[in-house]
């Protein structure tokens, strides 16, 4: 998984909301920007870079209570709770990956059983 597809992953689990550009002011079209869940912050055109930033990063470990260590080959980052441990190159990429295994996914729905001529009666 890429750096931009963990922000991505990671900014919809923490409730980021994307706002593609529209129709603003004076007929100019605004910049496509990033919402955050609790009102007015922005990040423009990219989500928060939670997999190479502290400063985006870090405050996941604390929300999440994860454990993270390094190996001397790789970082691991661990959410026991949900029995989540994920390992990779970089801390930072350790934790999002743990975030994201932690999530619950979503259930798989049964397909509908096809219509038979003898049905629609």
């Amino acid at each position: 998984m890429t750096n931009e597809e963990i922000n991505l992953k990671i900014a919809a689990i923490l409730g980021w909301v994307f706002i593609p550009p529209e129709m603003g002011h004076f007929g100019k079209m605004t910049y496509p920007k990033w919402r955050h869940p609790g009102g007015g912050e922005y990040v423009s055109e990219s989500p928060p870079l939670y997999a190479t930033d502290w400063q985006w990063c870090g405050p996941l470990v604390e929300r999440n209570k994860i454990k993270v260590w390094f190996d001397g080959d790789d970082w691991a980052a661990q959410i026991e709770e949900f029995n989540a441990l994920e390992w990779a190159d970089t801390p930072q990429r350790a934790i999002c990956l743990a975030v994201i295994a932690a999530q619950p996914t979503p259930a798989t729905l049964l397909p509908e059983a096809p219509i038979h001529d003898n049905d629609r009666n």
